[in-house]
């Protein structure tokens, strides 16, 4: 899926059911590798996603594997208040695929009930966050701005970003690593985010 200079906006997913898999990814949704057959890629450059919802994970976009073979590409995209209202990724959530490339995008007030204010990944082996802005962004458990959690064998990038005024509830409140053992954060500016454990990050 190759999505360019594109709008969304005010879009929700719905918790129909709990427990049912639904509520995820507000404005996209993408189940990679569902089938062993299949590969679906995703690639968003240069677009807008604002004011969008999700009732569980990945306000604005959700992408998730089984078969962990597939990347999630993101450049040059702003994400605006978006919002997961019970659990983790207010703009993005990514779990269970080959990797993550995030450069040159902006996040800002966005909000996550439990991780990863802005962005959360989860068992995303190779993830790259570069050369982006985050500001305003909260969790209200743990990384206000971004949340890197399972697996220790995981190569997590994180460098020449700009994280301004995010906060989480406990942990966190620019960058948190949970059980990810294998991560490198450099260049980077932490400049106010607030947490009661580590202001500007945490590694655990």
């Amino acid at each position: 899926l190759d999505v360019r200079s594109t709008s969304f906006y005010a879009n929700c997913a719905v918790n129909v059911d709990p427990g049912d898999g639904t509520g995820q990814g507000g404005a996209i949704y993408v189940g990679i590798g569902l089938d062993d057959d299949l590969r679906y890629d995703l690639h968003v450059e240069g677009s807008r996603f604002e004011s969008n919802g999700a009732d569980a994970d990945g306000g604005a976009i959700f992408a998730a594997g089984v078969t962990v073979r597939a990347p999630l590409s993101l450049h040059r995209n702003t994400f605006v208040d978006n919002e997961a209202y019970d659990q983790y990724g207010g703009a993005i959530h990514a779990q269970n695929i080959t990797s993550v490339d995030i450069q040159a995008s902006s996040f800002s007030g966005n909000r996550a009930h439990q991780n990863g204010g802005a962005v959360d990944l989860c068992a995303a082996y190779r993830s790259v966050i570069a050369n982006s802005l985050f500001v305003d962004n909260h969790a209200d458990l743990a990384g206000g701005a971004v949340g890197v959690f399972c697996g220790s064998d995981l190569s997590t990038n994180i460098y020449s970003n700009r994280f301004l005024r995010n906060s989480a509830g406990t942990w966190g409140g620019g960058v948190n690593t949970g059980h990810a053992n294998n991560v490198t954060m450099h260049g980077n500016l932490f400049d106010r985010n607030t947490a009661p454990r580590g202001g500007g990050a945490t590694l655990w």
